[in-house]
């Protein structure tokens, strides 16, 4: 019986210590019975044609509502071709370049199908979406 009542006490500690972690902008929105807008992410190649052996720049354009975000805790570009193990994903943090544009220069060395997840974290919200391309 003892244990019982320090689990469930210990429960409504952990409740109470994680509903006071938030932010001012989120704790904004519940008081107005809102939910904070989702974080929209679009990755894009630059060129969209992408051909072994040049240069391209990966960009995410990272947005909340209409609003462009320019401070994102992270942006994270993994990259991997096709087929390739855990270990031969590349990782590489993006710069912010202008009105919610994050980029990497990024050169593809083989043809093939790559895959690009962008790690966004902004505002106490994550989002990764996942393209895939191909290189010729």
């Amino acid at each position: 019986m003892k244990k019982r009542i320090i689990f469930m006490f210990s429960i409504m500690l952990l409740m109470g210590i994680l509903g006071a972690c938030g932010s001012d902008e989120n704790l904004k929105d519940k008081e107005e019975g809102q939910m904070p807008q989702m974080l929209d992410v679009k990755v894009k190649t630059d060129p969209a044609e992408l051909s072994a052996g040049n240069t391209t720049q990966v960009n995410a354009i990272v947005t909340q509502g209409e609003e462009k975000v320019s401070d994102a805790d992270e942006v994270l570009f993994e990259i991997w071709k096709e087929g390739a193990s855990e270990e031969d994903h590349i990782k590489k943090e993006a710069e912010h370049k202008e009105d919610g544009k994050y980029a990497i220069d990024y050169t593809f060395d083989e043809k093939g199908k790559y895959f690009i997840i962008a790690h966004v974290t902004a505002r106490d919200l994550h989002n990764m979406p996942k393209v895939d391309v191909n290189v010729q």
